[in-house]
């Protein structure tokens, strides 16, 4: 599944109030030479997921962890099922400002 297919797929609205992410958490998956990170973020209004292939990035908003969870783990079952492979996964301490 492409990213394009995934965020046509998707119905992801960003977050309307100003938030500051605390913790990013993300995994990576790799298919042939195409990458794809699912970023997960905590912050003062709830949690954002976001998916990053290539330049794009689709993000989602929950204010419940369990539902940012599952929308996760959605998503990685969907591309594990898709032929992509998970990378080695990693803890950032530092605001995801930076990814705009």
């Amino acid at each position: 599944m492409s990213y394009d297919e995934f965020a046509a797929s998707s119905s992801a609205a960003p977050p309307v109030a100003p938030i500051s992410p605390l913790v990013e958490r993300y995994r990576s998956f790799a298919r042939g030479d195409e990458r794809m990170v699912i970023r997960r973020a905590q912050t003062d209004a709830g949690v954002l997921v976001l998916v990053t292939a290539g330049e794009q990035t689709h993000t989602t908003f929950f204010r419940e962890p369990y539902s940012a969870m599952q929308h996760q783990r959605d998503i990685e079952e969907r591309l594990r099922h898709d032929g992509w492979t998970l990378q080695p996964a990693a803890v950032v301490a530092s605001p995801l400002r930076s990814l705009y």
